[in-house]
């Protein structure tokens, strides 16, 4: 069971990868995308950064920040994550294209 766990956990690390990098720069043979990538001169950089890092490095560089998840009438609404974390405004790009299509948004906690 611990073996299976351990694969599932990894598939998804891989997919999330996969998912922040279409989110900020789609592909165009899939034609699965229906968002458009944040014109940013960033952009660039947020790519590097997210291709640069393998399983572990992802896991503890990149989705292992602190932030607070709002919800109302049980659905996620807002996401704030920690503005002091490293690579944080990379990241934070990265999801709000990612989750846009859901009306998810994504923010640096300035309190």
């Amino acid at each position: 069971m611990l073996i299976l766990l351990s694969q599932l956990v990894h598939n998804l690390l891989v997919w999330c990868k996969h998912w922040l990098l279409d989110a900020v720069a789609p592909t165009e043979d899939t034609g699965q995308h229906q968002t458009t990538p944040p014109k940013d001169a960033a952009t660039p950089h947020i790519i590097d950064t997210l291709q640069a890092r393998g399983i572990k490095r992802l896991l503890k560089e990149v989705l292992w920040g602190y932030g607070k998840v709002s919800f109302k009438r049980k659905r996620v609404i807002c996401i704030s994550l920690n503005p002091l974390y490293p690579l944080i405004h990379r990241i934070t790009t990265a999801f709000q294209a990612l989750l846009k299509p859901y009306k998810i948004r994504v923010l640096l906690d300035e309190t």
